[in-house]
C-alpha cells in the first residue's frame, strides 16, 4: 500500500558472524543482516534496563533505531533503504540521554513538545512512532490511527516530515523524499540540516484517530558537524598478528578522510591513502609486533579526531585440551612473546570470571561439575602486568578425554529401531550396545528409552559388566509409543549405579514413523510429480516421490530417486520420453549416474499396502 519497506538496512556481505558449531564463519545476505539488527536491539534492551529497569515499549526501541540510521541512497528515506544503515552506538546514545518523550491522542486533538537545539548542531531529526491497531484484511491501506508531525522553528519556519510518492512507477519509486504531510505510514521525521539554534517545537496531531485513544513517542537526535572515532577506544586491546579495522562516525558522503596511526604516544604519525567519503573505516594490518602506545587520527575539512591510547600486543591462542575428567580438565597453549602470567578465566553467571594466575603455559581447572556447559580462556600479561585481548574461549569437551573414570557406562550404539518405522508393520523390540568406559566393573545398571516427551520405559538390570567390555541389551518387543508421519526423538540411556560421568549415558536419534495405507489395485506414474533437480550433485535430496518415501541420505542410503522430464542430465544415459505418455512432458523416476554418482545406494519405500485374502496379488 505504499508504506516505506523496508524499515532499515544492515551490512549483509560477508562479514564475520557466528557460526555453528561453537566457531566463527563469514555470514552474508538477510541471514547475516537481519540477526545483526536483532543483536543489536538486544544491547539495547540490556542498556535500557541497566539505566531504567524492566523493559521499554518496543515502538520507542525501533523509533531510537530508525531515527539514528545513516543516510543511504537517496536523501532521506527511500525504498531501497528505508532509513538508511543501522547505527547502534548512536541509537544508544539518544537512550542514554533520554531524548524522547511519549503522549495519548484522542480524534482531534493535538500535542506540543519543545527541543532545545545547540549551536554546533549539524542535523536534527525528530521521529514520531506509533505501534497502530491491526487494520482488517479487507483494507486498502493498512494505516489505521493517522497522526501527523509538524515543526516550528525559533524563527518560525514550518518543517514538513519526508514524504515518498508510492506510485507504482520505477522511476517515480526511485525518486528522492519530499517534505509532505504523510497519511500512509505509522512512522514521520522531521529532518532540518544546519538547525537554527535555540528552542524547537513539535506539533503531533491526531489527523484521524478511529481507535483511539493512540500512544506514541518522540525522539530526537543532535548530530555535531564532527568525527567521532568509534574503534579503537582508550583502553582497547588489539592483537599484534591479524588485519584491523578501524572505524569512526561522521556526517557527509561526498569529501574524503585522512586516516593517521601514531606508535609512540603521538611523537610521530604515519599518514595513509586518502579514503573515500562514504567509508567509515580503514584496513590496516601491523605484523607480529608490539606497540604499547598508539593513537588513531582521522581528520576531514579541517575537522579532526583523535583516539584514546590503545596497545597492541601479543594475545594467547591455540588453546588446547590436555585431559576432561568428571571433575577437572587440563589446557595448554604456546607461550606468548613478552607475557610473564596468564590469567585463567572461566565463564560465570554473567561474565568470563578471572579465576587464577599462572606463569606456566598449562592449568588445570579443578571442582568442575560433570556435564556442565562450561567454557574457559586465557588472557596474557606483559612484564608490567598489562593485559593482552583475551583468548577466543573453547567449551568443555562432551566426552571424557586422555581420562578414564573408575564408573562410567555409556550407549555406545543402537541397533533397532533404525531410522524409519513402517506403520504396518509392529514395533521391533528396542536392542542397543552398552559399554563400560570406567575403570571398574559395573554390576548391576539402570537403562531404558524414551520417545518424544512421553513417560520414559526403566529397566533395572542386574548383569556385570568388567572394564571395558559390552553388553547387548534387548528389551522386550512391546508399542514405542511413536507419533505416525513425523519425525520422533528416540532416547536411550544406560547408568551405573555410582555413575561419575552422566554426559555420555544417553544416546539420541530421529526415527520417522511413515508409510500410509494403500489398497490395491494400485498405480504411480509420477506424471503428476514435480521434477528434482536434474544437477548431478546427487545427494541433493528429492524427499518425496508420488505415494513413495526416499530414503534420508547420509543416513539410511547414499542418494535419491529423482522425478526427471525430457532425458536426464546426461545424454543417452536414460529414456529421452517418458514410457507413459510416450512425449517428453511425461514424468519418471532414475538414479542419476555421472559426476561421480556410481556405486551409491538408493531406497525407495511404498505405501503400505492391503492385500486381498482371496485373491493372490502381483507386483
Amino acid at each position: 500500500d505504499g508504506r516505506i519497506k523496508p524499515d532499515i538496512g544492515a551490512y549483509g556481505n560477508s562479514q564475520t558472524s557466528t557460526y555453528p558449531p561453537n566457531t566463527y564463519g563469514p555470514g552474508g545476505g538477510t541471514s547475516a543482516a537481519a540477526p545483526g539488527v536483532s543483536g543489536t536491539l538486544a544491547v539495547l534492551y540490556q542498556g535500557w534496563r541497566e539505566l531504567h529497569g524492566g523493559d521499554p515499549n518496543s515502538g520507542l526501541m525501533k523509533a531510537f533505531l530508525l531515527n539514528a540510521a545513516d543516510d543511504l541512497g537517496n536523501t532521506g528515506p527511500d525504498f531501497r533503504f528505508g532509513w538508511g544503515r543501522l547505527n547502534g552506538a548512536r541509537a544508544w546514545q539518544a537512550i542514554d540521554r533520554d531524548q524522547w518523550t511519549t503522549g495519548s491522542l484522542d480524534q482531534g486533538q493535538s500535542a506540543t513538545h519543545n527541543i532545545e537545539v545547540p549551536a554546533g548542531t549539524a542535523e536534527l531529526r525528530v521521529m514520531l512512532y506509533w505501534t497502530d491497531p491491526a487494520a482488517s484484511l479487507q483494507a486498502q491501506e493498512a494505516l489505521v490511527n493517522d497522526l501527523d508531525l509538524t515543526g516550528t522553528a525559533p524563527d518560525q519556519t514550518g518543517h514538513l516530515p519526508w514524504h515518498l510518492d508510492p506510485t507504482p512507477d520505477p522511476a517515480i519509486l526511485n525518486g528522492p523524499a519530499t517534505k509532505a504531510p504523510d497519511h500512509l505510514n505509522n512512522v514521520e521525521q522531521v529532518h532540518a540540516v544546519d538547525p537554527v539554534t535555540g528552542t524547537w517545537s513539535f506539533t503531533v496531531e491526531a489527523f484521524d484517530v478511529p481507535s483511539g485513544p493512540q500512544e506514541y513517542f518522540l525522539v530526537y537526535d543532535l548530530i555535531p558537524d564532527s568525527i567521532r572515532i568509534t574503534y579503537p577506544l582508550a583502553g582497547d586491546v588489539l592483537t599484534s598478528d591479524e588485519s584491523h579495522r578501524f572505524r569512526w562516525d561522521a556526517l557527509g558522503n561526498t569529501d574524503p578522510f585522512t586516516v593517521s596511526l601514531s606508535l609512540d604516544s603521538g611523537m610521530t604519525w604515519n599518514a595513509y591513502p586518502a579514503v573515500s567519503g562514504d567509508r567509515r573505516y580503514f584496513d590496516l594490518g601491523l605484523g607480529d609486533t608490539l606497540f604499547l602506545h598508539c593513537f588513531l587520527r582521522v581528520e576531514r575539512n579541517g575537522q579532526l579526531a583523535e583516539s584514546g591510547p590503545f596497545r597492541i600486543q601479543h594475545a594467547a591462542d591455540d588453546l588446547e585440551v590436555l585431559f576432561n575428567c568428571p571433575d577437572s580438565m587440563g589446557l595448554a597453549w604456546p607461550p606468548v612473546e613478552g607475557a610473564s602470567a596468564y590469567v585463567m578465566h572461566r565463564l560465570g553467571a554473567q561474565y568470563m570470571d578471572s579465576v587464577a594466575l599462572t606463569s606456566d603455559t598449562a592449568f588445570v581447572f579443578t571442582g568442575l561439575v560433570p556435564g556442565a556447559a562450561d567454557w574457559f580462556a586465557v588472557t596474557a600479561l606483559d612484564a608490567l602486568g598489562r593485559p593482552s585481548r583475551r583468548s577466543i574461549a573453547i567449551p568443555r569437551p562432551t566426552q571424557l578425554q586422555n581420562c578414564q573414570a573408575g564408573q562410567d557406562l555409556f550407549v555406545e550404539s543402537v541397533l533397532s529401531p533404525g531410522p524409519v518405522l513402517l506403520q504396518c508393520q509392529s514395533d521391533p523390540a528396542v536392542r542397543y550396545v552398552v559399554r563400560n568406559g570406567g575403570s571398574h566393573a559395573v554390576e548391576g545398571f539402570a537403562t531404558g528409552f524414551q520417545v518424544n516427551g512421553n513417560a520414559p520405559v526403566n529397566v533395572q538390570m542386574t548383569d556385570t559388566i568388567a572394564p571395558g567390555d559390552s553388553l547387548l541389551v534387548e528389551l522386550p518387543q512391546q508399542s514405542l509409543g511413536m507419533a505416525n508421519n513425523v519425525t520422533n526423538l528416540f532416547r536411550v540411556f544406560a547408568s551405573s549405579l555410582q555413575e561419575q560421568f552422566p554426559p555420555n549415558d544417553t544416546l539420541s536419534m530421529e526415527v520417522l514413523r511413515t508409510g500410509n495405507f494403500a489398497w490395491i489395485p494400485l498405480q504411480e506414474n509420477f506424471d503428476n510429480e514435480v521434477a528434482c533437480s536434474t544437477s548431478n550433485v546427487c545427494d541433493t535430496p528429492c524427499d518425496e516421490v508420488g505415494l513413495f518415501r526416499n530414503a534420508m541420505n547420509g543416513g539410511e542410503d547414499d542418494i535419491d530417486w529423482r522425478v526427471d522430464t525430457a532425458g536426464t542430465q546426461t545424454a543417452d544415459t536414460g529414456p529421452a520420453l517418458d514410457h507413459t505418455m510416450g512425449d517428453e512432458y511425461g514424468r519418471y523416476i532414475y538414479l542419476e549416474a555421472s559426476g561421480g554418482c556410481t556405486q551409491q545406494e538408493a531406497l525407495l519405500t511404498g505405501p503400505c499396502l492391503q492385500l486381498p485374502t482371496s485373491t493372490p496379488a502381483q507386483l
